[in-house]
């Protein structure tokens, strides 16, 4: 991956960072010139943008990245609903706080998705897996960066390491 920003190719296979910034630089223009705009309709355009096309966007750029893809866009609309709870003011908020519950249910379907990716690699060291195979767990289960998935499998190599030598320490005490 050598390839530069003014690279067409990374243009071509990134276009998505261009439309977010433009939609986006579109929605706080909006909010900033409001000229007498009804809130409701204010607040359901930029709900629709950051939370409904904002993550279809970025699905539509990156579908080839197949399951991660979709994680990230759920994530991207999360952050999506966040950041419009944000910029609008409280009294400007009519389904923001009708649907705030929903915001929930997404972190906690995100939370699950990674702790059940970081139970793969526990369970993978704990069993005795090298480091080197739990980051290939983790970067092909996740699609985590290998910085990212070298820290995740040394913190679990570290608590099975922990772990073994309490249990040697306890079962010589025993003794």
């Amino acid at each position: 991956m050598n390839q530069t920003l003014s690279s067409p190719s990374w243009i071509k296979a990134n276009w998505f960072v261009a439309a977010a910034v433009l939609l986006v630089g579109t929605d706080l223009a909006v909010l900033r010139l409001q000229n007498g705009a009804s809130p409701r309709l204010l607040e359901f355009g930029l709900l629709s943008d950051l939370c409904i096309v904002l993550p279809a966007l970025y699905l539509a750029c990156y579908k080839r990245n197949g399951k991660r893809s979709m994680l990230r866009a759920i994530a991207l609309a999360s952050l999506g609903f966040w950041a419009a709870s944000k910029l609008l003011p409280l009294s400007n908020q009519f389904l923001i706080q009708q649907l705030w519950p929903v915001r929930y249910v997404a972190l906690a379907v995100l939370a699950m998705i990674e702790l059940k990716v970081m139970w793969a690699v526990y369970r993978a060291v704990f069993s005795g897996a090298s480091r080197q195979e739990a980051v290939a767990t983790l970067q092909r289960q996740a699609g985590m960066p290998a910085w990212a998935a070298k820290l995740a499998a040394a913190e679990a190599a570290m608590w099975s390491s922990l772990y073994k030598a309490a249990k040697a320490a306890l079962s010589s005490w025993r003794r």
